[in-house]
């Protein structure tokens, strides 16, 4: 009961303007409670000396050459952000309304077969299972690991002039829809006096104008959270467009108490698909006989 309701504070053409996942992530039992004003998210990068073309879907990644280094060991027994986007991009449910996360057969089967068979194919690195985070993933790819990766936004721009040789685009997905999840910090509201609600409300318009949070950003090396935004980045930069398009599918990361809970059940049947001490099919039985009603 913090947080004080947005709607009647901020104006809608701002709400309008924001990407959808800087919308939902601020909505909580039907009111807009926070106002995300900046962003990041993962995409792949790959060395274009090596990967002529970057795979879409898993098959064109199946069927292709190039290593695939990304962080699967996640942190205190609960899923990495790189394979829950793998999951999600194969139909594993998430709704973002109730903001919960669940086990679904067929996804979770397509995730672990996934993994078995580009790890036989010695396409996903066997190192995958000591990365836990995607800033170890991308230190080793810079040093020379592996032929692509996944990579925050943040960090490419970061690298980019260095690394003239690094391409970028969407994380491969099951269908080739592109996935990914954004994170970011976020403002609220908390006085009930209305006079400062209204001064607060005025320097987060002030914030979020197009001008400013495109500049802000751009400083910070972060994305902006409207669309006004990244014009103001300058016309002509391939790469603010390919951001531009993520921002429009990206989805706030799950969480919350029952969201651990499948993330961990999650992690542990891909950690015993990777090391052989189960099947795809038998992972998948452990895993949902171990679901929560």
């Amino acid at each position: 009961q913090l947080l004080q309701p947005l709607d009647d504070l901020l104006s809608s053409d701002l709400r309008q303007d924001l990407y959808p996942f800087a919308v939902q992530v601020g909505q909580f039992e039907d009111q807009w409670v926070a106002v995300q004003f900046q962003a990041d998210l993962q995409h792949l990068a790959y060395r274009m000396d090596t990967v002529p073309q970057p795979p879409q879907t898993w098959r064109e990644l199946l069927d292709g050459q190039a290593t695939y280094l990304f962080p699967v060991a996640g942190s205190e027994e609960s899923v990495s952000d790189a394979s829950l986007i793998l999951y999600l991009s194969a139909g594993g449910p998430y709704d973002q309304a109730a903001r919960l996360l669940a086990l679904s057969e067929q996804p979770l089967l397509d995730l672990l077969m996934l993994y078995r068979d580009g790890s036989q194919r010695q396409l996903i690195r066997p190192d995958v299972l000591t990365v836990n985070n995607i800033e170890a993933s991308w230190v080793a790819f810079k040093t020379g690991s592996g032929d692509m990766t996944n990579a925050l936004a943040s960090r490419y721009l970061v690298d980019r002039s260095a690394f003239p040789d690094f391409g970028y685009a969407a994380i491969p997905s099951s269908q080739g829809t592109p996935v990914t999840l954004s994170s970011g910090w976020a403002l609220a509201i908390v006085t009930k006096d209305p006079a400062r609600q209204a001064a607060a409300a005025r320097f987060i318009e002030w914030l979020l104008t197009a001008e400013n949070n495109g500049s802000w950003t751009r400083a910070a090396g972060y994305l902006p959270t409207r669309r006004a935004g990244l014009p103001s980045w300058g016309q002509g930069d391939p790469y603010a467009d390919f951001l531009a398009g993520q921002l429009e599918v990206a989805r706030f990361r799950p969480g919350g108490a029952y969201n651990i809970d499948v993330a961990q059940r999650l992690q542990i049947a891909i950690r015993d698909v990777l090391t052989a001490a189960a099947s795809p099919e038998e992972a998948v039985a452990q895993a949902l006989g171990s679901e929560s009603p």
